[in-house]
């Protein structure tokens, strides 16, 4: 893993912390990303406690300036904690990285 990715990471779960109830944060990493040292983008889950059009907005908005600041682009999967059961998000908790 891109230990740049790790950093921007850490600071967009810091942010996004002041903004939204977050239940849980993890980096994922693309089979492409395992095979290279520099990777252009990141991928982020975010599980927050719920989801509406605010909370949407909030993290919109903070992806998109976490990711301006620092010259990378960001993408990001949301989903609200009543969906932390499904198979899709329980393979992202397991496979995906956790930021601390």
């Amino acid at each position: 893993m891109n230990e740049d990715h790790i950093m921007v990471a850490a600071d967009l779960k810091n942010r996004l912390q002041k903004v939204v109830r977050m239940i849980n944060f993890r980096l994922i990493e693309s089979p492409e990303e395992k095979n290279t040292e520099q990777a252009s983008d990141m991928d982020v889950f975010i599980l927050v406690d719920r989801l509406n059009q605010e909370v949407k907005d909030k993290v919109s908005d903070t992806v998109w300036d976490v990711g301006a600041d620092h010259n990378i682009s960001i993408t990001y999967w949301i989903a609200p904690q009543e969906d932390a059961e499904s198979l899709e998000v329980q393979k992202i908790l397991k496979e995906g990285i956790l930021i601390k």
